[in-house]
């Protein structure tokens, strides 16, 4: 049981919910919700009128929920899906049944009221019905009716007030006997809504009275218009007659015309309308046409113009005063299909508007002239155009003809100082047109120089004195002449986005003709400008050829009187000022570290739009906001300030003028590192330290100059041109150069027999152990020792060797000739050992000791006596022997013989020189170098 009651629960919900999304089912319309139901809405009335009360009752039947009886509070309304606080009443019927009544007004013209009751999370349909709300019909005037010749009465009313119910109007009409006498038999009825307002019956009999009736009727009452009373051809509508237009003139034309099926039994019956006009106009001229007479309808339609095409139209009302007491009149008839007719030509009505260009004179005192023309309209040109004449009359000479074309210019080569006079015509094949007059005075004449004070010249046409036509009549850049005339104020406005208005004070005299000149203002000369014409009984123009938005145009304006230019003026203005076509082109003139000057060149004429009323400079460093300065139109040229030194700042530039604003792009600037100036004050501080020290480095060259140049730049004497001599103080000599066999005995038994290892230098220690040892002193005679010993008691001296020395290499030694000593050994160092006999110390000595005497060194016996050894402290012989370092061939011992070079040595002694002469035995004496 639970079961299917909680079943039937959810079957009622789902089936709830579809009828809440359902549509209307029309008026008073329930929609109640499947078996079993909980609950059902009447709402009483359905159709009410607007702002009444309406009653609603939604029923609840308590068998059917879970939750017992539900209470008043629980109930939802909503109306047209919005949900409203009602007042809510309770009764409860014999079934128990649960009724929950509200009343509501009528606020809408259709509503629809539903009733909910909360279940959980959603809302349960109970009932749902819809209303009405209007207002009955009101007061119906029937306007018009119309009796069409096929046999129909077409009524035509006003249906008054809104009734927001759909409402039915009735129109009935009855054929009568007399003026509405008696009823004699109904014609028909119909019916119709109030969108139509209109309803049409068709009747037999047009010839006989009719009663019109009309009725409406809503839901919620109806409405009567009053009766009317016509005859049915004091109503008539007639059809729209045929028509047909001829020409055979030039200024006229004829048209006639009928009406069709016999409408009309006499031609006098009815009024006619004509109305025409020209096929390139919006307008038409009507005429009133009534016949006099019983005969074909026409009329000729005069004062229109020569070659034009014009659309003819009739149209016909019926007017018999026999039905006096009929309401209403008869209706006029459609307008027949147009007819079209073109008038004859004729001569042109009045001659081309004639203007120059003036160029300044040559050389010759010739300036050309160029005359220009505005082509005829077609009503002035009464037909085609065939030639334009110019011709040409200098003061008190007749007119000569100068130009014969079909083009609208002519240039004229003529002098310069003389009065030129010019008259044009037009030519069709009927005729020539008046003749048009304009004269050009002597440029003697005072003038004003061309807009932008510049004047321009063309190219010369002809020779002197001779009238020759340009070739073709080509066309020449336009030149603005301005003659010394009296000043006519001028003031231009846009007319719209592609025209202007030029309106001026009219002259102190009567103008027979305007001329207005204009062209966009540039900075390139040289372009072509506009001209028109105008009659001279006006005081103001617009000027719509070639102007567009965004461009400023220099008008002028220039009063004619019998051909000549009596007095003119001049504006400048804008169409429709816009943004400028380009912002300028922003540039850095100069950097700083916190400043930076930007400069920007002004927009040409052509590409501003419109007046330029400021620039905005907007610069961005980086991590900062944007700022903004806006500057004076008249200001090219800005300086940025409070910047961060060595920065990356964005600037950018936007022009404003009347129509808007244009943007330019962003450019990035780095500012400097140093300050202005700074660098020029390090670079001056630092060139003055350089030129400081210069001078002071300068100074102590030529103070120490001495001191510098020995240890820099010693002097090296040219071994080539001195002796070794020159290189050692005059202290302690030894000559071994060009030794006899005597002077070796002198000197010491062992002077010829001295070791060489390669010498350039000879030193002697200046410690003990380098002094000459007992043994060598005692291995001589008593009286040699002795002396030897007190000599050689102090440490040898260094020996200093200048030049070159030739020593003899190892495969040099080996050749017997003497001229094999090639090598050259520059600044060596030679050791020199003295020592007794041709062996020598043993390993005791404090010298180096050598080792056992070689095989190889033996040879012939020398005699006893002193031997010297020369040995190069670099590089010690073999086991410390001093002899071994140089050989001769024969494996002896070298000699001094062996050594040109040290026969000249000149040796330092350890100690004082003795004086020359007084050597002891076993020294080394001093010789002469």
């Amino acid at each position: 049981m639970g079961l299917n009651l909680m079943l039937s629960w959810m079957f009622s919900l789902v089936i709830a919910e579809s009828g809440a999304n359902s549509t209307w089912h029309g008026p008073g319309s329930r929609v109640p919700t499947p078996l079993p139901s909980c609950g059902m809405l009447s709402l009483h009335p359905t159709v009410a009128c607007l702002g009444t009360l309406l009653t609603a009752s939604c029923f609840l039947d308590p068998s059917c929920l879970q939750s017992g009886p539900p209470r008043l509070g629980d109930i939802i309304w909503r109306l047209n899906g919005e949900t409203r606080q009602l007042p809510l009443s309770q009764s409860i019927a014999g079934n128990g049944t649960v009724a929950a009544v509200t009343v509501l007004w009528a606020e809408q013209p259709r509503g629809q009221l539903s009733c909910y009751l909360p279940h959980g999370s959603s809302l349960h349909l109970l009932g749902m019905a819809e209303y009405q709300a209007g207002v009955p019909p009101g007061d119906l005037q029937v306007e018009y009716c119309v009796s069409l010749w096929e046999g129909n009465i077409t009524c035509y009313w006003d249906p008054g007030p809104e009734t927001y119910l759909p409402t039915t109007y009735t129109l009935h009409i009855t054929e009568e006997a007399g003026p509405c006498l008696w009823k004699f038999r109904d014609a028909g009825t119909c019916l119709s809504s109030r969108e139509s307002s209109s309803c049409t019956i068709p009747v037999e009999n047009l010839f006989a009275a009719f009663k019109v009736r009309l009725t409406a009727v809503n839901p919620l009452g109806h409405a009567s218009a009053p009766d009317k009373c016509m005859h049915g051809m004091s109503i008539v509508k007639l059809s729209s007659p045929e028509v047909s237009a001829t020409a055979d003139r030039s200024d006229c034309f004829c048209v006639a015309w009928w009406q069709p099926n016999e409408e009309l039994l006499r031609v006098t019956d009815a009024r006619y309308e004509i109305r025409y006009r020209d096929v390139d106009e919006a307008s038409w001229l009507q005429v009133d046409f009534t016949a006099a007479e019983d005969a074909p309808p026409s009329k000729d339609i005069c004062g229109v113009s020569p070659f034009t095409n014009y659309s003819v139209q009739v149209r016909a009302i019926y007017q018999n005063e026999a039905f006096r007491w009929s309401e209403g009149g008869p209706s006029w008839s459609d307008w027949s299909p147009a007819s079209f007719v073109m008038t004859l030509p004729a001569a042109p009505s009045r001659g081309p508007a004639l203007w120059r260009r003036i160029a300044t004179p040559d050389a010759d005192e010739r300036r050309e002239i160029v005359l220009m023309w505005k082509p005829l309209q077609s009503k002035e040109a009464s037909g085609r155009i065939l030639t334009y004449s110019l011709r040409w009359q200098r003061r008190g000479q007749p007119a000569i003809l100068a130009c014969l074309t079909r083009s609208l210019q002519c240039a004229l080569e003529l002098p310069a100082s003389e009065e030129h006079i010019f008259f044009l015509t037009a030519s069709n094949a009927v005729g020539e047109s008046p003749a048009t007059k304009l004269s050009i005075p002597a440029e003697q004449a005072p003038a004003v120089q061309g807009r932008g004070g510049e004047k321009q010249t063309l190219p010369a046409l002809g020779q002197r004195g001779v009238l020759k036509p340009s070739p073709g009549c080509a066309s020449l850049p336009s030149i603005a002449v301005l003659l010394a005339v009296p000043l006519l104020p001028v003031l231009v406005s846009p007319a719209s986005d592609r025209s202007l208005l030029l309106q001026w004070d009219p002259p102190g005299f009567a103008a027979a003709a305007y001329i207005f000149e204009w062209d966009r203002a540039s900075e390139n000369r040289g372009h072509s400008s506009s001209w028109s014409y105008e009659p001279g009984n006006i005081s103001k123009v617009v000027l719509a050829e070639a102007i567009e938005p965004g461009y400023l145009y220099n008008l002028t304006v220039f009063a004619l009187s019998d051909g000549a230019v009596r007095a003119a003026g001049s504006a400048s203005a804008y169409s429709k000022q816009i943004a400028p076509f380009r912002a300028p082109t922003l540039r850095p003139t100069r950097v700083w570290p916190s400043q930076v000057e930007v400069q920007w060149e002004e927009i040409p004429l052509e590409e501003r739009g419109g007046f330029i009323q400021h620039y905005t400079i907007s610069y961005e460093e980086q991590g900062k906001d944007t700022q903004a300065v806006v500057v004076n139109s008249s200001v090219h040229r800005y300086l940025i300030v409070g910047l961060a030194p060595d920065s990356v700042v964005g600037v950018s530039i936007s022009v404003t003028s009347g129509g808007g604003s244009t943007q330019g792009s962003i450019h990035s600037i780095r500012t400097g590192s140093f300050d202005h100036g700074e660098i020029e004050l390090w670079l001056s501080t630092l060139c003055g330290g350089l030129i400081i020290l210069l001078i002071a480095t300068a100074l102590a060259c030529i103070l120490k100059h001495p001191l510098i140049q020995g240890y820099v730049w010693p002097q090296v004497p040219d071994p080539a041109k001195s002796h070794l001599a020159s290189w050692l103080p005059p202290k302690m000599w030894l000559n071994s150069g060009n030794f006899s066999a005597e002077q070796s005995k002198q000197q010491g038994p062992g002077l010829s027999n001295f070791l060489c290892h390669g010498a350039s230098r000879i030193i002697c220690g200046q410690q003990e152990e380098m002094m000459l040892p007992e043994s060598f002193l005692e291995s001589t005679g008593t009286a040699e020792a002795s002396t030897a010993r007190d000599k050689y008691k102090q440490p040898l001296q260094n020996i200093l060797l200048l030049g070159d020395v030739t020593t003899l290499d190892h495969a040099q030694a080996r050749s017997p000739e003497p001229a094999s000593y090639q090598s050259k050994v520059e600044y060596s160092a030679v050791i020199v050992w003295v020592y007794p006999g041709d062996v020598p110390p043993d390993s005791g000595a404090p010298w180096p000791q050598s080792g056992p005497r070689s095989p190889e060194i033996s040879g012939p016996s020398h005699a006893p006596g002193w031997s010297i050894c020369f040995q190069s402290p670099s590089s010690e012989a073999p086991g410390g022997s001093c002899w071994q370092c140089c050989q001769q061939p024969d494996g002896g011992l070298a000699s001094l013989d062996a050594f040109p070079l040290l026969r000249s040595l000149a040796v330092e002694g350890c100690g004082d020189s003795p004086p020359n002469g007084d050597h002891s035995a076993g020294t080394l004496s001093p010789g002469t170098p």
